[in-house]
């Protein structure tokens, strides 16, 4: 019974050291993990932003497998640049067809100012009604669809 006490105590001591980084990347991976549980979600309608070439689309939080609970315990990893960035791109993947198709309906003269008009490299997230909202700019859309063409090659 010592013997387990005393190993019970060392976890915890052990537990306790974790640190800051420790603690997300554990908290990063189960979110992920709730997250790529459930079917890939749709996305809503692809809408141009104010700014030229900055675009946004939506996903249901219910689709994501992210509860009220689930958000409380998952806020700050949820809106992390890590997560951002890779469900960002996770969903543009998942959805190509529409992402290229904005691409390709662009007129000519459009699209040097509306593709590469900004160097953003990330998606930034907010929360509307039951639906987190993913912006981006859509200098990101060709990296991602010729960055596929280019492992194939």
């Amino acid at each position: 019974m010592e013997d387990f006490i005393e190993v019970m105590e060392k976890n915890i001591e052990d537990m306790t050291k974790l640190s800051n980084s420790s603690v997300k990347s554990i908290k990063n991976r189960e979110l992920m993990q709730i997250i790529l549980a459930n079917e890939p979600p749709t996305i809503g309608k692809i809408h141009k932003g104010k700014d030229l070439g900055d675009l946004h689309f939506s996903v249901p939080l219910n689709e994501l497998g992210i509860t009220f609970d689930i958000f409380a315990k998952y806020e700050e990893e949820l809106f992390s640049s890590y997560i951002g960035n890779f469900l960002g791109e996770l969903f543009i993947r998942e959805n190509i067809n529409q992402f290229a198709e904005f691409i390709t309906d662009l007129e000519a003269k459009e699209y040097m100012p509306v593709v590469w008009s900004w160097k953003h490299t990330k998606f930034g997230l907010e929360i509307s009604g039951n639906c987190l909202i993913f912006r981006f700019n859509a200098n990101l859309l060709p990296k991602i669809l010729t960055g596929d063409f280019r492992e194939k090659i």
